[in-house]
């Protein structure tokens, strides 16, 4: 092997020029390059579905998902314009929060809740963690910019991260929707 090329490697930046320009047209392509995308549909409570991304090292990205009120435009009578509804609170569980990280946590079950998110109309949305595991990390951001969770859902707007108690995808996630699936269920183009 040619000790100049490791040492002065030469990029041919004509071969990544077709991922950059997918990253300029759509700000979540990385997303969908590495990141596998199941969708946990609450049949409890009408449209509080999450989104769930695995990562490659099966991390799993918790979030609200399309169809979720929160992310839902409402009509507002006064100015005949749609809006969406502003937050006044997101409160996550005491528990939930001091166990982060910890060596011996309880799981959280596919129920748990995270977190509960008040709205200034008084509307209460209790956000479940939608897969058994450990907690690793809530987004701490929303302490001072509540509006992550409503402008920026899919990037900066996450509610946690977990750690899956089954290694296996197809089992930790077994109860949630692929993408094609969850649009069809929600009758979402």
């Amino acid at each position: 092997m040619n000790f100049n090329a490791l040492t002065n490697p030469v990029y041919d930046l004509k071969q990544f020029k077709n991922i950059s320009e997918a990253y300029k047209k759509n700000e979540l392509a990385y997303l969908e390059q590495y990141y596998s995308k199941y969708y946990f549909v609450n049949l409890k409570n009408s449209m509080e579905d999450l989104y769930i991304y695995q990562a490659p090292n099966k991390l799993c990205v918790i979030g609200l998902a399309p169809a979720h009120p929160l992310l839902q435009r409402s009509l507002d009578q006064s100015s005949s314009g749609h809006y969406l509804s502003n937050i006044q609170s997101i409160e996550y569980d005491a528990k939930v929060k001091s166990s982060i990280n910890k060596k011996r946590q309880d799981p959280l079950s596919i129920d748990t809740e995270i977190c509960v998110v008040t709205t200034e109309e008084g509307n209460r949305y209790s956000i479940k963690a939608g897969v058994a595991g450990w907690i690793i990390d809530i987004n701490t951001r929303f302490e001072h910019e509540k509006e992550l969770l409503q402008n920026k859902p899919f990037e900066e707007g996450y509610i946690a991260i977990i750690k899956p108690k089954q290694e296996n995808s197809d089992k930790s996630l077994s109860h949630c929707f692929s993408e094609d699936r969850y649009k069809l269920i929600r009758n979402l183009t």
